[in-house]
C-alpha cells in the first residue's frame, strides 16, 4: 500500500500570491498537502530548509501559515514548469525521508490542489486526460468530487517520486495549455517565452 503524504479531505485553501510566472499567465502555482507534524522538518531551522531548496532550484516555495481542518497544511511551488519540477523533486525526496520509503520503487501518495474550474480540464470528455495522464506519467491520479462550497479541487496523485513529479507537471500543462490558446485568441503573447529573472522569480516568499 502507498503511503500517504497528506490528506485528502481538506477544506478550500485560502492563499497569498506574488507576481510570479503563473500569474503572467493566469495559471495556478503547484499546491501540495503537507502533514501538519512534518512541515517543520521541511521548512528548517529559521528556513534554511526551504531557502536551501530555493536556492538551487529558482523556485519560489511558501508554506500557508493558516493550517486545513486536518492541521496540515498547504506548501506553494511557483515558477517556470523546469523550476516547479525540480523543487517538487526535492520536496518529495524529503518526505520520503520522514516517512522512512527507502525503497525508490515504492509509492507513495501526496494531495495536490487544483481550482475547481480547471478539474473539467484535466479529467477530460469521459475520463480520457487522466487516463492519458496515468499512461504517459505512470502515476495513478485521482480527482475527488466537488464539495459543497470548495472552490479548490483536491487530486490525489500516487506513485514514486519520479511518477508524482510527472504527473503533477502534465496536469500543469493541461491547464497552462488552456490558458495560452485562450491568450492566444485574445491577441495576447505567450508569457512562456518571455526570459524569467532568476533573481525577481523568487523573490517573494514566506517561511
Amino acid at each position: 500500500n502507498a503511503e500517504y503524504m497528506g490528506n485528502p479531505r481538506v477544506s478550500q485553501v485560502k492563499m497569498k500570491r506574488s507576481r510570479t510566472f503563473e500569474d503572467s499567465l493566469g495559471a495556478p502555482p503547484v499546491r501540495i498537502v503537507i502533514p501538519g507534524d512534518h512541515v517543520g522538518y521541511l521548512i528548517g531551522k529559521g528556513g534554511a530548509t526551504m531557502r536551501g531548496v530555493t536556492s538551487e532550484t529558482g523556485a519560489g516555495v511558501h508554506v500557508d501559515e493558516v493550517p486545513l481542518e486536518n492541521g496540515s497544511k498547504v506548501l506553494t511551488i511557483t515558477g517556470p514548469p523546469e523550476r516547479r519540477e525540480a523543487a517538487l523533486e526535492r520536496i518529495l525526496n524529503m518526505l520520503r525521508k520522514v516517512f522512512k520509503i527507502t525503497d525508490d520503487s515504492l509509492p507513495c501518495s501526496v494531495v495536490a490542489f487544483i481550482p475547481g474550474e480547471f478539474a473539467a480540464l484535466v479529467i477530460g470528455a469521459r475520463g480520457k486526460m487522466v487516463q492519458d495522464i496515468n499512461r504517459q506519467s505512470g502515476a495513478d491520479v485521482q480527482v475527488a468530487q466537488q464539495r459543497t462550497g470548495q472552490t479548490d479541487r483536491p487530486v490525489t496523485v500516487t506513485g514514486t517520486c519520479r511518477q508524482i513529479v510527472h504527473a503533477v507537471h502534465l496536469i500543469h500543462d493541461v491547464i497552462e495549455t488552456h490558458l495560452v490558446k485562450r491568450q492566444r485568441a485574445a491577441g495576447s503573447r505567450d508569457p512562456r517565452d518571455r526570459p524569467v529573472d532568476r533573481e525577481h522569480d523568487g523573490r517573494d516568499r514566506e517561511y
